[in-house]
């Protein structure tokens, strides 16, 4: 019989020798004799013990895992003089950790019978831990708009929990930016990592993405006329604001068709403000110039006496042109009732995109998406008590 146990367990008769070797190499020894009356003819209370084991720390190493569980005497055995013997009342397991990475632990399994006997086995389990710690609590990435408050956005309370140990670890957090494509995106990267005993070290990331995907403001207030060749005005001067960029600059052009004054022409005046992120918004007007025969009868009419008049409303869509949705920007200058109304080229009506009551001071947005009607040119015409603003709506999907 040979073993290396700290308190080993012997069953059969005869004399067993304790030897003690220390690491100089000098040895200590004791002998001790035991005879059949000493182990009474009982079997021992621990018939097995689980043998070594070397487990990764993910693994479930307890006694109900890979780690195993003795063999325990059963509850009614007699010895060979035909008494019972006495029965088990107590069993269970301790665990000793001896060294870190690899973590050593020794695992000493008990059992005590009815009349106070002790019985103990233990079990060497070596745990190898190559994982990181893990992470909890870290939200999905956020995407906000470049004029969102950063300050709204709540911090996750993240926290790191070493599997080996079954203990939380602390978790150290960086912040970074990184810049977009454009001055008004950029990506924040928070970063936490945390470090284990064994010095694995785990990451975990969270991203909100600043994004600027809305057009700016135009503010144009022009609209589609017909005029004689003397009476063509000149360009107005048009603004835009962006939510975002502040030097938003507006650009002008203007197309001719061929023609003349004799016969007549169409002027395409067009406005466009782009932010630093490329997002634009276009506001067009068309003159057509009519002919002099044409021209002259309206000069032969009475001349037409017209009188400035306060807008009761003002109205803004953008982005324009468009690709998949526009937002028309009503400003009412007093409460009343408002309608908006979508119609394409021809008159031909699109969508009654808006019927209600607005407030003076209180902007109205009413969006617009030509789900079925695919890329062109729409009109909106936007009423109130009376009064009506026009304009375009170019759609390119």
């Amino acid at each position: 019989f040979t073993s290396t146990e700290q308190n080993p367990t012997v069953t059969a008769e005869g004399v067993y020798t304790l030897v003690v070797t220390a690491e100089n190499g000098c040895e200590g020894r004791e002998s001790v004799f035991v005879d059949r009356d000493e182990c009474g003819e009982c079997p021992p209370m621990i018939i097995s013990c689980p043998g070594d084991v070397t487990v990764q720390c993910a693994e479930d190493f307890s006694p109900y895992g890979v780690g195993g569980s003795p063999e325990y005497r059963e509850g009614d055995i007699e010895d060979g003089e035909g008494k019972k013997c006495p029965k088990i009342i107590d069993t269970g397991w301790y665990d000793e950790y001896l060294s870190a990475c690899p973590f050593v632990i020794r695992r000493t399994f008990y059992a005590v019978d009815e009349d106070g006997m002790l019985e103990t086995c233990s079990q060497t389990i070596t745990v190898i831990d190559e994982v990181a710690p893990i992470f909890e609590n870290v939200p999905a990435d956020l995407t906000i708009s470049c004029d969102g408050n950063l300050d709204d956005v709540p911090m996750p309370d993240v926290w790191a929990y070493d599997e080996c140990t079954k203990t939380e670890m602390p978790a150290w957090l960086e912040v970074t930016r990184v810049n977009g494509d454009c001055a008004s995106e950029y990506d924040l990267i928070h970063t936490w990592s945390s470090t284990d005993y064994c010095g694995n070290t785990g990451t975990a990331q969270w991203t909100i993405h600043v994004i600027d995907n809305e057009a700016p403001t135009l503010f144009c207030e022009v609209e589609d006329m017909k005029v004689c060749c003397d009476d063509v005005p000149e360009p107005v001067e048009c603004s835009a604001k962006d939510n975002c960029d502040p030097d938003v600059v507006v650009h002008f052009s203007e197309k001719k068709t061929k023609g003349d004054c004799e016969k007549g022409y169409v002027i395409t005046r067009t406005w466009t403000a782009v932010d630093a992120c490329g997002n634009a918004s276009a506001q067009e007007q068309i003159i057509q110039v009519i002919g002099e025969k044409e021209c002259k009868g309206y000069a032969d009419e009475a001349p037409l006496v017209t009188e400035e008049i306060e807008p009761m409303i003002e109205v803004v869509a953008s982005p324009n042109p468009f690709r998949g949705q526009t937002m028309i920007s009503i400003l009412a200058k007093k409460n009343g009732n408002a309608t908006v109304i979508i119609t394409d080229l021809q008159g031909r009506h699109v969508s009654e995109a808006f019927n209600g009551a607005v407030s003076a001071g209180e902007a109205v947005r009413v969006e617009f998406s030509p789900k079925d009607h695919g890329a062109g040119t729409y009109i909106y015409r936007v009423r109130m008590e009376g009064f009506e603003v026009r304009g375009r709506l170019v759609h390119n999907p």
